[in-house]
């Protein structure tokens, strides 16, 4: 496999106010370092916050839906009712799975060898998502979200 240094970049993750910052070389290229990115469709910032991701995700799904509105606009009812029941499950990330009618948003878990991956936030992140109790993880809004995950406590994500 051949890593091109142009289309690099690093993250320096880290809670400190002062963090420590090295540069890192690929094939004697300094690589770029940058706030936050994009990782296996996950926004990943410095500080591990779900804000990014979450504001990306939520922009995602509205730029759909207002691209549907602008087109739609002018289109005959019957389309505009048929529109309105497809699922847009597909802006989402997640694996979904359908059997018998029934829907699960659990997100497929990453099989590690290494404890080293398996500990790490992207698994560890899977396992908390798919630990949320169901009528929560399908609620219609991030608003409504938030006020619910409020009351689910931190043993119960982390399967404590």
């Amino acid at each position: 496999m051949a890593f091109h240094p142009q289309r690099c970049t690093t993250i320096h993750i880290s809670k400190k106010r002062k963090p420590t910052i090295c540069d890192y070389h690929l094939h004697s290229h300094t690589l770029e370092s940058v706030p936050g990115g994009k990782y296996f469709g996950l926004y990943i910032s410095k500080d591990l916050s779900w804000r990014e991701h979450i504001n990306q995700t939520t922009a995602k799904a509205s730029r759909s839906v207002e691209f549907l509105r602008r087109n739609l606009r002018s289109g005959p009812q019957e389309i505009k009712s048929h529109v309105v029941e497809v699922p847009v499950h597909h802006l989402f990330n997640h694996h979904n799975t359908k059997t018998r009618g029934f829907v699960s948003n659990n997100i497929r878990q990453i099989r590690a060898k290494l404890d080293c991956f398996k500990y790490s936030f992207i698994p560890a992140t899977i396992i908390s998502w798919n630990n949320i109790p169901p009528d929560i993880r399908a609620t219609p809004s991030v608003e409504h979200f938030r006020h619910a995950i409020q009351d689910v406590s931190v043993s119960t994500l982390l399967h404590i």
